[in-house]
C-alpha cells in the first residue's frame, strides 16, 4: 500500500469504524432470511388487496349491468321490491 491508500484507510475506519461485536456468516445468512421473509409476507399482504378490491368491483359491475344502477345498496333495499331498482 502507498501512502494514499493508507490515508485513505485511516480516514475510512475512523469515519464508519469498527463494527461493534463480530459479524459472522450465519448472523448474515440470519439477517437475510428476515428480510425475505419480511418481503414475502408484504407481497402476499399486497395481493390479498389487489384480490379483494378486483372483486368487489368485479361484484358491482356486474350488478350494474344487471340493470340495478344503485349499486350494492339496491340488493334487498325496499326499492328493489318496489320496482325502482
Amino acid at each position: 500500500m502507498n501512502e494514499m491508500e493508507t490515508r485513505l484507510a485511516e480516514l475510512l475506519k475512523e469515519g464508519v469504524g469498527d463494527p461493534p461485536n463480530r459479524v459472522t456468516v450465519q448472523a448474515v445468512r440470519h439477517q437475510r432470511a428476515r428480510r425475505q421473509a419480511a418481503a414475502a409476507v408484504g407481497a402476499a399482504a399486497a395481493l390479498a388487496v389487489i384480490g379483494a378490491v378486483s372483486g368487489g368491483l368485479v361484484a358491482h359491475f356486474r350488478e350494474w349491468r344487471s340493470g340495478c344502477r344503485a349499486g350494492f345498496a339496491c340488493r334487498g333495499s325496499p326499492l328493489l321490491r318496489r320496482g325502482r331498482c
